[in-house]
């Protein structure tokens, strides 16, 4: 409808990027056959009154008929299944929002960065009323303390092929502030019954193979920083007392088969997938004043967003 339409074949006429800003939903492919990379980024940007997650910041991202980065599709989800830097030892607003500060897709690619300063405040110190991004403090005497952790994330996608891999991509995360506690980036592999975590992932000092099937393409993470770090997949796992419907006052216990990383500050992340060899990483400098160059492509963090060069 309507009815004097012609149909046309499914991606001739239909846009490969595609937002929805008042949410912060980003969702960009190469293309729409069934090996197409499908990158989508959620900032949840306004409150959302029902199916309602602590999502803000996360990605997921699929290719060559294979899932990467996944994440919960049950209602009832925590932010340690996703795939982001969560702080576990602190009292934080995970289901709070995040804000788009840069957005640029051109070509094969995509920049996204968001301050997600709300989300790594003090739980209890914000109060959301109506929809967008109204956000009240409140009133001094009865508002915690503020947590003192700023917090931004970068995330690109790379497409084009420059690097020598099909797809390429890299976050930054840039917490400052607050405790020296414990800061997990988390990453969350396509598990099944069959293959968990640790069936999937090679860990390695400072890097990682993912390879979901044993025959099939694979994805290579490198973190720049920080340089060397433990990477290893063992299970995270949390409770909750159900309070709804059948079965209320159960407890129910989840396990989070994640992979992590332990920092304390900054992260900075590069990965490609693709089939057999992956192109070499090279580092120059450190921290996320790094330059990092894969192939013909370059990464570097200007404190707002990672930038995509080319080598000449």
């Amino acid at each position: 409808y309507p009815l004097d339409m012609e149909p046309a074949p499914v991606g001739t006429n239909l846009p490969r990027f595609w937002e929805a800003p008042d949410f912060g939903y980003y969702a960009f492919r190469t293309g729409w056959d069934d090996q197409a990379f499908i990158a989508q980024v959620f900032l949840k940007s306004m409150v959302i009154r029902g199916w309602s997650g602590p999502n803000a910041g996360t990605y997921r991202l699929r290719g060559l008929g294979q899932n990467w980065a996944t994440g919960p599709t049950d209602r009832v989800r925590r932010r340690e299944q996703e795939n982001v830097v969560w702080l576990p030892g602190a009292e934080l607003a995970d289901g709070a929002l995040g804000r788009l500060t840069h957005l640029r897709q051109e070509g094969e690619t995509l920049v996204i960065s968001a301050d997600l300063n709300e989300v790594y405040e003090r739980r209890g110190r914000l109060r959301y009323e109506g929809y967008g991004h109204g956000v009240l403090v409140n009133p001094a005497d009865d508002a915690p303390e503020s947590s003192g952790i700023t917090g931004m994330r970068s995330l690109a996608f790379d497409f084009s092929g420059l690097s020598g891999a099909p797809a390429l991509y890299a976050t930054v995360d840039r917490i400052d502030g607050g405790p020296e506690d414990r800061r997990l980036w988390l990453f969350q592999p396509p598990v099944t019954s069959e293959r968990k975590a640790s069936d999937m992932v090679t860990p390695e000092p400072g890097r990682f193979v993912l390879r979901p099937r044993e025959d099939g393409p694979s994805m290579r993470g490198h973190f720049v920083h920080p340089a060397g770090v433990e990477v290893t997949t063992d299970p995270l796992e949390y409770s909750y007392v159900k309070t709804w419907g059948s079965g209320r006052g159960v407890t129910h216990t989840v396990r989070v088969d994640a992979m992590t990383a332990e920092g304390r500050d900054h992260v900075f992340f590069v990965a490609t997938v693709g089939d057999g060899d992956h192109p070499e990483v090279r580092v120059e400098g450190q921290g996320l004043d790094a330059v990092v160059t894969v192939g013909r492509r370059t990464l570097r963090f200007d404190g707002e967003k990672i930038v995509l060069g080319e080598v000449e």
